[in-house]
């Protein structure tokens, strides 16, 4: 069984055919991509994890020390392949950027005197239900009354809300983690520090939300560990990634890139027709929405015209009008308070298996449930065919945006 960790399930949530590439498949990225981001991101964890260590043996670097460290780093480990995908921006912006980033935390928590580092960039297995996870806390301290803090240094940029961080995923897995070794911890507290902004949240989560998560993880290993198609789901990440040059969500236009004239190539011209005729089916289908809430209108002047009258049929020029009532009977829906005492007298009766039906869609949600019973689920599942249906998305600047718009107009093309 594989261990798992808050990067393979933020791979798969990302791209499915990404987290296939990585970690089923196994296969080497074709061209690892160095980023400066990244490349400063490490720089600045490194020379912290230093900085801590030498705390821990009671010795405060001075600033100038700790940014000594940060240039020795940076020259020690540049390389020329390390790539700048935020044009016209230099090198040089990044170490400074980096360097500003450390003098603000500096600054901002000296004299390092508020609680007792235990580990720095810790490794914790933990259990979550079935499955084991993995996790790399950045520094573990601890404060008065056992109070447990997790460290972790983000170096992106962009600051996200509270509200947000407190439904990050990987904080809940590094507080579970605390909770599971620590059993001694009266409480146990993550604080993000986003280096790039001089800002930190400090987030304690209780309980339930744990539960909650936990119960969220369990469930998306459980959508992994079922996906048997591994979609691939273009994005603004495909910039970063490093399978972009076999992704079958790119393969075709980086092979268009070759083409002396990509406008005649077959599938270039296939999806500009297809996109012609979507564009005629919406213009046509908006039109005929506009026919049908007249046709609507003129029926409902109709039923009050003839009801006025007393006439069931209404005479036109060349065809007339049969108006004809029936009747049917409307029954409490699921959200009816009276819903429960029918389906009682539905039972009492021995009247409830005539009554219900099979839902499909039920049925789909239940069995990929993975709280549903093991057995249940195999049994149910030999009784299914699989039947695997195409759709079609519109992705706008081939690929190259996060904008996507449902094609609407289009069926589905269906392999049983």
């Amino acid at each position: 069984m594989p261990i798992y960790s808050y990067s393979r399930i933020n791979t798969y949530d990302n791209c499915p055919m990404q987290y296939r590439f990585k970690y089923i498949d196994r296969i080497k990225p074709p061209a690892e991509l160095k980023t400066i981001e990244a490349f400063m991101g490490n720089c600045i964890h490194r020379v912290l994890k230093e900085f801590y260590q030498q705390l821990i043996f009671q010795r405060i670097p001075s600033l100038e020390e700790l940014l000594e460290m940060y240039q020795e780093e940076w020259k020690k480990n540049w390389t020329d392949d390390i790539v700048i995908m935020k044009m016209p921006l230099e090198p040089g912006h990044y170490r400074q950027t980096g360097e500003k980033a450390l003098k603000s935390y500096y600054e901002r928590y000296q004299p390092f005197s508020g609680s007792q580092t235990l580990s720095l960039e810790k490794a914790l297995t933990f259990p979550v239900g079935p499955y084991s996870f993995k996790g790399y806390i950045d520094r573990l301290s601890i404060e008065e009354d056992n109070v447990y803090v997790i460290h972790d240094y983000k170096t992106s940029g962009s600051m996200p809300t509270f509200p947000e961080v407190e439904k990050d995923l990987q904080l809940a897995m590094y507080q579970i983690s605390i909770h599971r070794h620590f059993p001694d911890a009266s409480k146990v507290r993550s604080v993000w520090h986003y280096m790039l902004f001089n800002q930190a949240w400090s987030v304690e989560l209780e309980e339930s939300q744990l539960q909650n998560i936990e119960n969220m993880i369990i469930q998306k290993v459980y959508t992994l560990e079922s996906d048997t198609l591994f979609e691939p789901q273009p994005s603004a990440l495909c910039h970063w990634c490093s399978y972009e040059g076999i992704c079958p969500a790119k393969t075709h236009a980086i092979a268009l890139e070759e083409e002396e004239l990509p406008e005649e190539e077959q599938g270039f011209r296939l999806v500009n027709a297809y996109g012609k005729l979507c564009a005629d089916y919406k213009k046509a289908r908006g039109l005929l929405e506009g026919i049908k809430l007249e046709k609507e209108a003129l029926e409902k002047q109709v039923i009050e015209y003839a009801k006025a009258h007393q006439y069931k049929v209404v005479q036109g020029k060349n065809a007339a009008l049969h108006l004809a009532d029936k009747i049917s009977y409307k029954f409490p829906d699921s959200k009816d308070p009276a819903r429960p005492f029918l389906e009682k007298l539905l039972e009492e009766q021995n009247l409830w298996k005539e009554a219900s039906i099979l839902h499909s869609a039920r049925l789909n949600k239940m069995v990929k449930d993975p709280q549903l019973d093991l057995a249940i689920r195999q049994e149910l599942m030999s009784y299914t065919s699989m039947d695997v249906k195409t759709s079609f998305k519109w992705i706008k600047n081939a690929l190259n945006s996060e904008d996507t718009e449902e094609d609407e107009s289009d069926s589905e093309a269906t392999d049983s």
